[in-house]
């Protein structure tokens, strides 16, 4: 027992000090970030130019996602910027010196002493500012906090950095004026160049800006896609709790709201939301909690976009959702399962390709679930999801006349942007 136990500790160790010297043999030269705070979720590009000072191959590239981030982390990407070529990027763990979980990004090719690389990060987070203040009157124009660590947080040495935060306008009540330089320029605020920052030294900024745009999310969301051979459909059913973010309003006044949407004049509110559905879609329907709502409008694309394929769904509640509150509803339709189910005759599999969720603007989503229903008698089920979720499950369903029921796989994940609007097979 001795003999294993030390032999465990040995092998942290060995784990431990190849660690620190692939830390200690990488240097970021230069890094830019640029964060875009103009949609409802927000977006990090970090790009990154590494050294490898040390005297063997380099074939990974660490990055953090710290603690107070991390927990609205949609996706995280990366690119060669040379090449273009995507990287194999995979979670490591937890380091709880840095309080953040670690990335691995793999180099396209092992980087070896004193050769340079150019990577790009790509970070997709949900719900990442706040109302600020909480509570406002009908009339007054809503403003939102962001805060974070200006500085990279890193394994690695930055010689050189800095920050870009792009707003949805040029109006700010506030910013952080310090650690400078600090530029402003229409809506980007620019933080840095900083030089040769330790590792460890952190400086949290604010930026209280104003927006237009109603801040929503969804906290719950699923989409129920049916298969039938038998009448050659695929349906679609979406179930959606939306939350409007927005300040909260403290004067309320019904016959107001409506005299301001006449006036083209309202603030802070959700008034509607598209979403892309097939151009052949059918049975079309949208409710909320209280039934059918008629003020949904169909609408074809415009052949010149190049995506003919598609029409959009506009749903349009039958009230405002102003600042703080709550709407479910239900939205579905009906397909020829033939635009998204191919059969190869040379292995005799069937291939369904589907999204893997519906794309209602920008919004995402805190919780998302995907059921997919398989005709009876499906077996040998696999699934390519190009990236991870939380859980898969793969289960019995009995339906209307079945005899020995149909194969039913549900997938979950938190945080879903709409860069996870993919498809999958």
């Amino acid at each position: 027992m001795r003999f294993f136990s030390n032999s465990v500790l040995l092998q942290f160790a060995i784990l431990l000090a190849f660690s620190l010297l692939s830390a200690a043999n990488l240097v970021n030269v230069n890094a830019i970030r640029d964060i875009d705070l103009k949609a409802l979720v927000t977006r990090e590009k970090t790009r990154l130019v590494a050294l490898n000072s040390g005297n063997v191959d380099q074939s990974e590239y660490i990055f953090l996602v710290p603690d107070n981030v991390k927990s609205r982390l949609s996706i995280l990407s990366a690119i060669d910027i040379k090449s273009s070529d995507p990287l194999l990027v995979n979670k490591l763990g937890y380091n709880k010196e840095r309080k953040a979980d670690e990335y691995s990004v793999r180099f396209a090719a092992p980087l070896k002493p004193n050769e340079k690389v150019s990577i790009k990060i790509e970070a997709t987070f949900t719900r990442k500012f706040e109302a600020y203040p909480e509570e406002i009157s009908l009339d007054d124009d809503a403003y939102y906090k962001y805060s974070r660590n200006i500085y990279l947080e890193s394994l690695y040495k930055t010689k050189k950095q800095k920050t870009v935060l792009t707003l949805p306008n040029s109006v700010t009540l506030s910013h952080s004026d310090k650690p400078s330089p600090v530029a402003i320029k229409n809506n980007e605020l620019t933080y840095g160049p900083y030089l040769d920052k330790d590792i460890s030294e952190t400086a949290v900024i604010s930026v209280i800006f104003h927006d237009t745009v109603a801040h929503s999310r969804f906290t719950s969301s699923k989409r129920v896609v049916t298969l039938s051979h038998f009448s050659n459909t695929l349906s679609v059913a979406d179930d959606y709790v939306l939350v409007n973010d927005s300040p909260r309003i403290t004067d309320y006044d019904k016959s107001k709201v409506y005299i301001n949407a006449f006036l083209k004049k309202t603030k802070n509110s959700l008034i509607g939301l598209n979403t892309a559905i097939p151009f052949d879609a059918h049975n079309i329907f949208y409710t909320d909690r209280n039934g059918n709502v008629s003020t949904s409008v169909i609408s074809d694309i415009p052949k010149k976009s190049g995506r003919s394929s598609f029409k959009i769904l506009q749903i349009n509640p039958r009230y405002s959702i102003m600042g703080g509150w709550k709407y479910g509803f239900n939205a579905g339709y009906y397909s020829k399962l033939s635009n998204f189910l191919r059969y190869d005759s040379n292995t005799g599999v069937y291939n369904l390709k589907i999204d893997f969720m519906g794309l209602y603007m920008d919004i995402g989503s805190d919780y998302y679930e995907l059921v997919v229903v398989l005709p009876e008698g499906a077996t040998d089920i696999k699934t390519i999801i190009p990236f991870d979720v939380d859980s898969e499950t793969f289960s019995t369903v009995y339906k209307h006349l079945d005899f020995f029921g149909r194969k039913q796989v549900l997938i979950k994940k938190k945080n879903v942007s709409t860069e996870l609007s993919t498809p999958i097979i």
